[in-house]
């Protein structure tokens, strides 16, 4: 791990009762680069996106999807290859 490298942290687990967790969090060793910073800035924005869509009746699809527009306006939807 060198300076300005972006690290990402993932952790969960299962309690005994069933219930799962997953916990992601991503730092920067120093300062992150120009590019990552950007990057991220649209991950935040369509997080941001997603929790507002997230109410009684809206469907998990249409919440994906406020994220995914985000993501894909800036040019970067053939990346997103997971579900929100």
């Amino acid at each position: 791990i060198q300076p300005g490298d972006p690290v990402v942290i993932d952790i969960g687990g299962t309690m005994p009762s069933g219930y799962c967790s997953d916990s992601t969090r991503t730092y920067a060793v120093g300062e992150a680069p120009a590019d990552f910073r950007a990057y991220y800035s649209v991950l935040q924005e369509a997080q941001a996106a997603a929790r507002a869509a997230v109410r009684p009746g809206v469907t998990p699809e249409a919440v994906d999807a406020a994220a995914r527009d985000i993501i894909t306006a800036a040019g970067h939807g053939e990346h997103f290859i997971h579900r929100t």
